[in-house]
């Protein structure tokens, strides 16, 4: 990302890729931040296996070696060589295929093969079938998007879900450096169980079209209750959807079981020592 966002001209088939190498002193070597955050390192050291420094530099090893490895894929061409060279990286092995190296890499090599032809690049990073392909496609839709801008996207962005508060966050996000720390206070700080369990009783008491203050409180419209079929009789599921006055979208699922199956549960929870309750909450969200 820091070299596309610094490349001023055409980036050429395989360039981001040969960007990577040559910068590879600058990005390789341990940083010094001993002057803003002194008692980290002595922290890393703590966690780690071994020298801090000896994973770090074992690491940079490993990353250009995949560089490497990329580059001369790159110079095969043909189309078919796309899966053959994430495999040789290791996308495909379920030891290393979320590893960050390995994933990282596999976003430059898509990035840099696909400077020209953004779509394909993603739609090749997304249907990787047996790799890590959310995390994949992110970083290689990131890297196109530094390379070429948003405009490429066309109409798959405004497809996704939430798209103008995605848009609004991440300016928000850009802005806060010109802010100096402006805004820091709207951050939360945090939501108690106790105030979860009041939001869901507002929803389950509202109607469709109520509006309620969220925990953190922004303005929700609550949608009519979606009933969902189950395969069990003694579980109902109910669901909603909320949407926040920023453009967020929430969707709250509430699970009940019936008190027959509830007792028997809690009897079996008790005689293990453990506990049970009569229901589950799962708030999903964007963003």
């Amino acid at each position: 990302l820091w070299c596309a966002f610094r490349k001023k001209d055409t980036l050429e088939y395989g360039g981001l890729l040969d960007l990577a190498l040559a910068g590879r002193e600058s990005w390789s070597g341990l940083p010094a931040i001993e002057d803003f955050c002194p008692s980290w390192l002595a922290a890393a050291e703590e966690c780690s296996a071994g020298p801090y420094e000896s994973s770090w530099r074992a690491t940079g090893e490993e990353v250009i070696r995949l560089l490497d490895q990329s580059r001369d894929a790159m110079k095969q061409g043909a189309l078919a060589v796309d899966r053959e060279a994430l495999q040789r990286l290791g996308c495909f092995d379920r030891n290393v295929s979320s590893a960050g190296t390995v994933t990282g890499i596999a976003a430059i090599f898509l990035a840099s093969r696909y400077a020209a032809d953004q779509a394909h690049g993603l739609m090749d990073a997304a249907f990787a079938h047996g790799a890590d392909t959310d995390t994949i496609a992110s970083m290689t839709g990131a890297i196109l998007g530094a390379i070429r801008g948003s405009e490429w996207l066309s109409e798959y962005a405004e497809q996704i879900q939430d798209a103008g508060y995605l848009r609004t966050l991440a300016r928000r996000i850009a802005d806060l450096k010109s802010q100096s720390g402006e805004g820091q206070s709207a951050v939360s700080s945090g939501v108690k169980k106790g105030d979860l369990d009041s939001m869901i009783e507002r929803i389950e008491k509202s109607k469709g079209g109520d509006v309620i203050v969220l925990p953190d409180d922004r303005e929700a419209k609550v949608s009519p209750p979606q009933p969902h079929t189950v395969r069990s009789d003694s579980i109902s599921v109910v669901s909603w959807r909320l949407s926040v006055v920023d453009g967020q979208t929430l969707y709250v699922k509430r699970i009940r079981r019936s008190p027959q199956e509830n007792r028997s549960r809690t009897a079996e929870e008790e005689r293990r020592g453990g506990w049970s309750q009569d229901a589950s909450v799962r708030v999903t969200r964007t963003g």
